[in-house]
């Protein structure tokens, strides 16, 4: 989590307006952590958390999160 926090610390372009997303396959407690630490240390203007569908999770399985926010560019 801390690592998903520290990237959207660096790449997030004007987080006070916009609203971020967690993405978690059952992982619902930590997805709502990340979503806490995202507002407190990012400054998001909302988190909202949603659970991945069954094809994606039966890739990537049980404990995935993701977070989405418009960024800057990474080049």
């Amino acid at each position: 989590m801390k690592a998903l926090v520290d990237t959207a610390a660096r790449r997030v372009a004007a987080p006070e307006g916009q609203t971020a997303f967690v993405a978690h396959g059952d992982a619902g407690e930590d997805a709502e952590s990340l979503k806490e630490l995202l507002l407190e240390r990012v400054g998001f203007r909302d988190v909202v958390v949603t659970e991945i569908g069954p094809v994606i999770g039966s890739h990537v399985g049980p404990g995935m999160l993701a977070v989405a926010f418009s960024g800057t560019s990474r080049s």
